[in-house]
């Protein structure tokens, strides 16, 4: 069994139930472990700020905390040492409101084995190191998102500038020279030229990447047919293609610009992938249960199974960019927006069919509060 039990901490008024606890770890299982036991939460509260402990066991009778006050005391005194309740109170409602307050088991004694006990306090040690890991990580997350940014605009205003610079010099040259230069030059200035124009996408992919998530918006109505139009009138389609809502289109609470952002990056992906002069490109939605799941289809030449995962990951893209201009970093994008937003993205497609379709799941807003008119 996992978990050592090294240093416990008995909080418990009743000297038979503290020897029994003192006997049940003296047994080969746990033969080194180190019982305190004290018979106050005073008392409990001394010899956590002066002691290492591993477990705490806590009996909810005591004489100067009763209930949930003595898992409220002893968890502000020990945050993140983990907290077995072993109580005589066999109370389905107090039991709940102890978890929720902090405590890793509740157990009641006369209904509990001694073997019981011993494996819920290691499993409590175990679960206690687990969500401390876990929170450690959600912190090294939240530093690398928090550095990720700042790299990001550093990049956009540090670096845009002398591109821009870079940008303009190769369209001075190619004024100078374009009437004397070789063929082989002038193919050159225009490869140059457009490794710039990729860089500066780059770097505005980058920033925009960066700021997903930390910009403030507020809640609306918002009609995703009307909104789908809108992205159409932006992209200005080339002929031949049509995009179209297909089935009944809703109306939703949430944020207007993330659900328009990944929109016109899905639009915007079929356009730019399609293999043929003309195409369709279909939008339908449903809800389910507080989401909405929208489907971006179109009848291009679909996407092999291999690649569903890796074309949300930043930076990468199936074609060269030499073939298709393209940062990278919309699809990833757009999958950050979603996650941002409780829901999830995936791709279906026939292995040997054409087409593909992008279903994303996104969180609708709870409805605002109606609010009762005052009486006077």
């Amino acid at each position: 069994m996992g978990g050592m039990l090294t240093k416990v901490l008995f909080v418990e008024d009743n000297p038979g139930d503290a020897r029994l606890l003192d006997e049940l770890l003296s047994d080969t299982a746990a033969r080194n472990a180190v019982v305190t036991h004290v018979a106050s939460m005073r008392e409990a509260e001394k010899h956590i700020a002066e002691h290492a402990t591993d477990v705490i066991v806590l009996d909810l009778g005591l004489p100067d905390a009763q209930g949930l006050e003595a898992v409220r005391r002893t968890r502000a005194a020990a945050p993140h040492i983990p907290m077995v309740v072993l109580t005589g109170l066999d109370d389905d409602s107090l039991a709940v409101q102890a978890l929720q307050e902090g405590a890793h088991d509740y157990l009641v004694k006369g209904q509990i084995e001694p073997r019981g006990l011993l494996r819920s306090m290691h499993l409590a040690v175990e679960r206690e190191a687990l969500q401390q890991a876990l929170a450690q990580q959600k912190r090294e997350l939240e530093r690398s998102n928090s550095d990720l940014e700042q790299f990001a605009y550093a990049a956009s205003h540090d670096l845009k500038g002398p591109l821009r610079a870079i940008s303009h010099l190769v369209q001075w040259i190619d004024e100078d020279v374009r009437m004397t230069a070789s063929a082989d030059t002038i193919e050159n200035l225009k490869l140059l030229e457009g490794r710039v124009a990729r860089l500066s996408s780059l770097l505005n992919g980058m920033l925009a990447y960066a700021r997903v998530g930390r910009t403030e918006a507020a809640i609306e109505e918002v009609n995703i047919a009307e909104l789908v139009d809108a992205v159409v009138d932006l992209l200005e389609l080339p002929p031949g293609f049509i995009v179209a809502c297909e089935g009944e289109m809703f109306t939703i609470r949430t944020y207007r610009v993330p659900i328009q952002m990944i929109l016109k990056n899905l639009i915007t992906n079929a356009l730019q992938h399609h293999d043929r002069s003309a195409g369709n490109i279909v939008v339908s939605m449903r809800l389910l249960d507080g989401m909405a799941e929208i489907r971006v289809s179109d009848d291009g030449p679909g996407i092999p199974p291999r690649f569903h995962e890796r074309i949300f990951v930043i930076f990468q893209t199936l074609k060269s960019r030499d073939d298709n201009e393209s940062s990278g970093v919309g699809l990833a994008m757009v999958k950050k927006q979603v996650t941002e937003n409780g829901g999830r993205i995936w791709i279906e497609g026939a292995p040997l069919e054409r087409g593909t379709t992008f279903v994303f799941t996104w969180k609708i807003a709870e409805p605002e509060p109606v609010t009762q008119p005052s009486s006077r």
